[in-house]
């Protein structure tokens, strides 16, 4: 996993020999340049790294690293003096310090630095700060840890370092884009096991960094969404792990909970329910009244309603024709009341 990222990160940089513009190439390329190690008197003049000292107290595999880490400290400020921030400066340095030492290991069977080398480098490390030309931008760390977990550290660092010439560099060369390709890609396990340690979330998006010397938690540089922007369609692209993320963000249940529980009071809550009621009710007729107001519907009703007048008038009207009384001719009716009516009978 760790071999593969190197291994990845190295072709790019020395591409058919010639580096390529990714800041941690850059960086690393100057202080290996040979023209950078003229004599450092600093180093002469500090107890621990004097030649006859260190040819003592050092294996002989760890004398030339000793010489290259007392000159790359004192010349740090000028190497780099391209990187403006002071904290940047110092982190290559460290990283690429801690390249020299594992490289110059690497024939050992030892996971980790020999405690009485390391003890002689810390001092070095302190006496060059504490020197005239250090003392005001100090590099400062330690030699804990092993060799596994500086190189894993070292991959994170120049991941981060060199994400943003990798999203925006113009690769036509699908040969080229595939390096870069297979390099994020042995990132993402590295990722994702310092991500548990380094990084704790918060619901509304905020973040704090535990490990900022090599790890960045903020969730646009994952190596996932450079994959996707790489357009790696050749690969099986994994995939973000968002339930890992969600794990750590420590407030996520607590707060989810207590919306849970301000939801359910205002649902059991008779004076919400009344209310919602009574405003849902006057929901329903504001939009009837809308709707028949500004639609053609109150058209369509007005005219159904007129024509429903019309018929029902000229209905009456004619039934007013047909049912009007006749008038009686002269000699009907009460004519017959003044005449008089003879009744026959026989008497006995």
């Amino acid at each position: 996993m760790s071999t593969e990222a190197v291994n990845y990160l190295e072709s790019l940089c020395n591409d058919n020999g010639k580096t390529t513009q990714l800041p941690s190439c850059e960086k690393y390329k100057k202080f290996n340049d040979e023209n950078n190690w003229n004599e450092c008197k600093e180093c002469k003049e500090c107890q621990e790294c004097k030649e006859g000292n260190c040819i003592e107290k050092l294996p002989e595999n760890y004398r030339e690293p000793c010489k290259k880490i007392c000159n790359g400290l004192k010349k740090l400020s000028t190497i780099l003096k391209d990187e403006k921030s002071i904290p940047d400066r110092c982190s290559y340095y460290n990283y690429w310090t801690y390249e020299q030492l594992w490289k110059d290991s690497k024939n050992s069977s030892n996971i980790k630095l020999d405690p009485s080398v390391s003890s002689i480098l810390q001092k070095l490390i302190w006496c060059i700060n504490r020197g005239n030309c250090a003392k005001e931008n100090p590099c400062y760390f330690y030699f804990d840890g092993t060799f596994d977990e500086w190189k894993k550290e070292k991959y994170m660092h120049d991941y981060f370092k060199n994400h943003d010439n990798i999203k925006n560099e113009n690769k036509p060369d699908e040969s080229e884009n595939g390096k870069y390709c297979n390099y994020v890609t042995s990132i993402v396990p590295i990722y994702e096991n310092y991500l548990t340690d380094c990084c704790t979330y918060f619901f509304f998006g905020y973040h704090w960094d535990h490990c900022p010397k090599y790890f960045k938690c903020k969730k646009d540089l994952n190596p996932y969404n450079l994959l996707k922007k790489l357009n790696c369609s050749n690969m099986s692209l994994p995939e973000y792990p968002e339930r890992l993320v969600q794990s750590l963000t420590i407030d996520f249940h607590a707060i989810l909970k207590s919306r849970i529980k301000v939801i359910k009071g205002i649902i059991l809550d008779p004076f919400y329910i009344i209310t919602l009621f009574a405003f849902s009710v006057l929901g329903i007729l504001f939009f009837f009244f809308v709707f028949y107001k500004f639609t053609p519907l109150r058209s369509l009703v007005h005219k159904n309603t007129n024509k429903n007048k019309e018929m029902k008038h000229n209905f009456h009207k004619n039934s007013k024709y047909k049912t009007q009384p006749r008038k009686l001719q002269p000699g009907h009716g009460n004519d017959r009341k003044k005449k008089k009516i003879n009744i026959a009978y026989n008497s006995t």
